[in-house]
């Protein structure tokens, strides 16, 4: 493989996870996105795509093909490439692909001083109540890849949804007072939209969902397989310290099922550092 069109596939993919040659209607392929798509499917040699796919193993990745017989939401003779997470066991850690502290900063609001810690813990609490969305209100495991296609929620659903979250947390558990979680009870109803905004700003850079013409949001197949297959890898460095974890989830909502795609494991399994 020619080392220019190596590294316009390897960009191509480190910036969006995915790669298609048809959408369905309504949705639109990105700059460069079919002819690469074209060029990578059909005319690589399979000697070209195994030397392709041991370069994207050595940075911790791995690549899923899915046509249109396999998975709904791909037109007939389409295909779409998904780049996952590949931990290899001999890792302790896999670097993060994107910069945790240029996402994260993405939840700083103008005049608030918040420490790594308070804003990885807002992170978690948007995350998991987006999850509560897409899985445990569709009554959804993680296995359930196919039903991306119908997991949709609005902007003012996240809000409210994150909004009955701190206050029911307020009222019912024990934070102490010097827990970076009580950052939350500082936040006001125009704190919860920006900072909802902002997530949601942060889910589409990393193709987790995609805007509809309603304005509402539906998962993407990316999203639906790195929780399936990978999700403890994936986004593992947004993820707080193990004082806020899915048991205050179980904790505050009985039916939140441990065996859906909000348990700590797929949340990010053990703690991640705040160095």
């Amino acid at each position: 493989m020619e080392a220019e069109r190596l590294g316009e596939l390897w960009n191509f993919l480190i910036c969006h996870r995915g790669l298609r040659n048809k959408v369905p209607p309504g949705q639109s392929l990105r700059a460069g996105e079919g002819s690469l798509a074209h060029y990578y499917h059909f005319d690589a040699t399979e000697a070209e795509k195994a030397f392709f796919m041991r370069f994207i193993k050595s940075q911790g990745f791995m690549l899923r093909y899915f046509d249109a017989d396999m998975i709904p939401g791909i037109p007939v003779g389409g295909f779409q490439y998904v780049m996952l997470r590949d931990p290899r066991p001999e890792d302790n850690e896999i670097p993060a692909w994107i910069d945790p502290v240029a996402v994260l900063n993405q939840l700083k609001i103008r005049g608030q001083e918040l420490s790594k810690g308070q804003l990885q813990v807002w992170f978690f609490v948007l995350w998991q109540n987006f999850l509560g969305l897409i899985y445990t209100n569709m009554r959804r495991e993680a296995t359930h890849v196919s039903e991306y296609v119908r997991a949709t929620f609005t902007r003012a659903q996240l809000v409210e949804s994150v909004t009955r979250f701190i206050q029911e947390l307020r009222e019912e558990a024990d934070i102490p007072e010097n827990s970076p979680v009580r950052v939350l009870f500082e936040s006001r109803t125009g704190d919860v939209i920006t900072r909802v905004n902002a997530f949601i700003r942060i889910l589409e850079q990393v193709n987790h969902i995609r805007e509809n013409r309603d304005k509402s949001y539906t998962q993407t197949l990316l999203s639906a397989k790195a929780l399936e297959e990978s999700y403890q890898q994936d986004l593992k460095h947004l993820i707080p310290h193990p004082e806020l974890s899915h048991s205050m989830f179980s904790d505050l909502y009985p039916n939140y099922p441990a065996s859906e795609a909000g348990t700590d494991e797929a949340a990010g399994g053990d703690s991640v550092s705040e160095t």
